[in-house]
């Protein structure tokens, strides 16, 4: 927001609320305001074809092509689908026997969508709901409506990664390998770990990493919240 408000920009904070929010969530009242503006312009990212179809005609074969096509399974959380719509569909295309997983949230409805095709979450139950529809400490993945971009992935399977799980990667992963990643890419290695087990050995799974620790200091790198962390070893994750 520091930045925006330096190059002259004004900033409208939402609440945080579901998308069926007309008035108050962020991307009915993005695309409001950009609608009235004789001057604006609506990126639609959640439902513009152009999204999956990038990642169609460009991610996914690029993915294929390093890797000379020897792909046995992709994962991919998802926040406006594009990217796990357009790549599992350009993979399935080249080779429909290659697994193609979810990593969703705590929060998110996603992962019973792949299971059960059924919208739902627990925590969205009127007995679990709280002020706000947001559970999970990791931010730009994981949502509870169906967009245009995400009814084009070919999913088999899905995981769903709790908060823990996801802390403790990204501090591993940089621990380990000296890689400061952020929490969507923390949720990726986590479910990349859990397919491993489903698919066997000595096989490539390919997944995203999709953003730095950058944003994340207090959140992921946190070493009072690490401490709390119950899980200690990557065994833990993948045999939960």
């Amino acid at each position: 927001m520091q930045l925006l408000q330096t190059t002259g920009c004004e900033i409208i904070i939402t609440k945080q609320c579901p998308f069926s929010n007309f008035k108050d969530n962020y991307v009915r009242l993005a695309k409001k305001l950009a609608l009235n503006d004789p001057d604006g312009f609506y990126i639609d990212q959640f439902f513009n074809s152009v999204n999956h179809k990038t990642h169609f005609n460009e991610t996914g074969p690029e993915l294929w092509n390093d890797l000379d096509g020897k792909i046995d399974a992709f994962v991919s959380s998802a926040g406006t689908g594009g990217s796990i719509g357009g790549i599992s569909a350009y993979l399935k295309y080249k080779n429909s026997e290659i697994k193609v997983f979810l990593a969703d949230v705590i929060g998110s409805g996603l992962h019973s969508y792949v299971k059960n095709k059924v919208m739902f979450t627990k925590e969205e139950t009127e007995a679990m709901r709280k002020k706000y529809r947001y559970y999970s400490v990791i931010e730009g993945i994981g949502i509870n409506f169906v967009t245009d971009n995400f009814i084009q992935a070919k999913i088999d399977d899905s995981f769903k990664i709790s908060d823990e799980e996801a802390i403790f990667m990204a501090n591993y992963v940089y621990e380990k390998d000296g890689i400061f990643i952020g929490g969507s890419s923390a949720v990726n290695l986590c479910s990349a770990l859990k397919a491993s087990k489903l698919i066997g050995k000595d096989k490539n799974i390919v997944t995203i990493l999709y953003d730095s620790g950058l944003k994340y200091t207090s959140k992921l790198f946190n070493k009072e919240l690490l401490n709390n962390i119950q899980i200690k070893s990557v065994e833990e994750i993948l045999n939960n």
